[in-house]
């Protein structure tokens, strides 16, 4: 079977600035080797949808992503379009999918706030032609390795929307890799950021560097991180539950004078199986292990050749006899 991605979904977030929100459509757009295979027009959602300063996650329904036959091996370019005049800026846009048969999860295309800003000049999507494109394509990024350094993580999280998810608590994410110490970061940073952090329903996406009192943020690779060397604490009784839970670690971060080249899933929960998070006993638990997502080559493994042997006529003719 060929590895076609099975599943496909979109991280963004809107820059907080005026007028940058927008009330058109966005829409994904896929080209494999130059030829399209997907469109995609996100529908209007419960989420604050390309309002300012607000992020959005979106899944692209499964039938649509299989029917395209996506091959990650290939010449992957995904791009943004917009389908109206009311311009939209966007901040952070990022793009990745998972692997039919073994599950790989492959990241595609990753727009930090840099590469929105070429020469210090704001990209403006529009249809009216005097506002800015109506289209570009996204940065192609690599799913890096087990010794690519990760400067930065990306965390892209839904909160469940089942009455009282959400949280005024803060998160503490944890991070130990071997030879390192503890490294930690509050969830959001800074305290409170544009985006309705942790509220029942919604979306975040944050861009996180962990590291130690200083400030000091040591890089480290996914082959320093054991099984339980990544978690999740609260540091209160208000309980928080998530719906889903993306984690990814890239190889330069937003403030860097370089873009991002490689990106390596670390967790990936679709669906969040784990404990709500509550320091009370009764509602949760305050600390959950985060479990690491395998890390997959791009290249699926070749299926062992199938091997014919010749069987000898004297035993064919013994068989025969029989």
């Amino acid at each position: 079977m060929a590895p076609f991605l099975r599943r496909l979904w979109v991280a963004m977030l809107t820059r907080d600035r005026e007028e940058a929100g927008t009330d058109s459509r966005i829409a994904l757009t896929v080209r494999e080797d130059g030829a399209d295979r997907l469109y995609h027009l996100f529908p209007d959602t419960p989420q604050n949808d390309q309002e300012r300063g607000q992020p959005n996650l979106y899944e692209v329904p499964e039938e649509l992503v299989l029917s395209a036959k996506i091959s990650p091996e290939r010449f992957v370019v995904a791009g943004v379009d917009i389908r109206g005049d009311d311009a939209w800026q966007p901040e952070v846009f990022f793009v990745w999918g998972e692997r039919l048969g073994d599950g790989a999860i492959i990241p595609l295309a990753l727009n930090l706030r840099p590469d929105f800003t070429p020469e210090n000049q704001r990209v403006t999507l529009s249809t009216d032609p005097d506002e800015g494109p109506s289209g570009i394509p996204l940065q192609r990024v690599s799913l890096g390795t087990q010794q690519t350094r990760i400067e930065s993580l990306l965390l892209a999280i839904n909160t469940s929307s089942a009455e009282d998810s959400g949280t005024d608590d803060r998160l503490e994410l944890r991070v130990l890799p071997t030879g390192l110490p503890l490294l930690t970061q509050r969830v959001p940073f800074p305290d409170d950021t544009p985006q309705e952090d942790l509220e029942t329903g919604l979306p975040n996406l944050y861009e996180s560097r962990v590291g130690i009192p200083g400030p000091f943020f040591p890089a480290f690779t996914r082959a320093q991180l054991l099984p339980n060397s990544i978690s999740l604490a609260i540091a209160g009784d208000d309980a928080w539950t998530p719906s889903s839970f993306f984690m990814f670690g890239l190889d330069s971060h937003s403030f860097a004078n370089r873009p991002v080249r490689e990106v390596v899933p670390l967790v990936h929960l679709p669906e969040w199986n784990l404990a709500p998070l509550s320091t009370d006993p009764d509602e949760g638990r305050s600390e959950v292990v985060l479990p690491l997502v395998p890390l997959l080559p791009l290249q699926p493994p070749a299926p062992p050749p199938v091997i014919s042997q010749q069987v000898p006529s004297e035993v064919l003719s013994q068989l025969a006899l029989q």
